[in-house]
């Protein structure tokens, strides 16, 4: 099956044998500075009949909610003031973030977290013992790094809110007891804060993705139809709460949560355990 662009000067042959059944084609072409200049896509049944035809993928700038995205997430969120904000569309990730934790020794004594998945003897089981070792989570995050740091809750700021926490972020900070992990700051025992794990990861290729805003992870509530894998759960926005908690002397502030099942934003503790979609956004 030959593919092509009559607007552009890219072309060749995909080899399709062995492949049978629905399959979908999905062409996305960029400028230099990251703008959507061409973008086409078709659903074919493929079998031996059709195997060598030849195909053309209708030119569109225009998203759907729940088409694929250039990042390869699903498309949520049509900005209408694009036009002045500089970005249009907001796509989340096909899956929640998670972390490889191949190296973090758990003790018995420490609480197992629904997301997790451990190694005991070679298989995968629901609990663990001392010395067992967790090897994904997906439900393991605090909101870090600590400090006061002014992230913000609106439409678009989901973007600057992590430039500023990745920014503030280093080592992980030590956490309470009785969350999951070892209160200590080494990498194997304490839980990673979001964006100190997110910074150097990619999906797809692409590493622009962040943690939404409040406002972003609401809407991506509203919308999560159009989104799979979505858990019923409190998924972490970038955004401070006003209220404080108390550790030991100093009033920490907390951060803003959505519930995806409820629609519900709350206020959580930064050390509390909920998920991460990333999002991003282009234009």
């Amino acid at each position: 099956m030959q593919w092509y662009s009559t607007v552009s000067k890219w072309g060749g042959r995909i080899d399709l044998s062995g492949v049978s059944g629905a399959t979908t084609f999905l062409a996305i072409v960029f400028d230099a500075s990251g703008q959507v200049k061409y973008r086409g896509w078709q659903t074919i049944t493929i079998s031996d009949t059709n195997r060598n035809d030849t195909i053309t993928l209708e030119a569109a700038l225009s998203f759907a909610l729940g088409e694929i995205g250039p990042g390869g997430g699903y498309v949520f969120y049509d900005n209408p003031t694009y036009a002045t904000d500089g970005w249009r569309y907001l796509e989340a990730a096909p899956v929640d973030f998670s972390y490889d934790w191949t190296v973090a020794y758990l003790d018995s004594d420490y609480i197992v977290h629904q997301g997790d998945m451990y190694q005991d003897s070679g298989s995968i089981v629901g609990s663990h013992d001392a010395g067992d070792t967790l090897i994904y989570t997906k439900k393991d995050f605090y909101w870090g790094p600590a400090g006061k740091l002014n992230t913000q809750a609106s439409l678009g700021q989901g973007s600057p809110n992590f430039v500023i926490l990745d920014g503030a972020s280093s080592a992980t900070p030590k956490i309470r007891k009785g969350n999951g992990r070892k209160a200590l700051a080494t990498e194997g025992n304490a839980r990673r804060d979001t964006p100190d794990s997110m910074k150097a990861q990619a999906l797809n290729g692409i590493t622009d993705w962040f943690i939404p805003s409040e406002s972003e992870l609401t809407r991506l509530h509203v919308n999560k139809a159009y989104v799979p894998g979505i858990s019923e759960e409190e998924y972490w926005s970038s955004t401070e709460a006003t209220t404080v908690t108390k550790v030991e002397t100093l009033d920490i502030p907390n951060a803003r949560s959505v519930h995806m099942g409820t629609g519900t934003a709350s206020d959580q503790t930064r050390d509390s355990v909920s998920y991460v979609r990333p999002v991003r956004r282009f234009k």
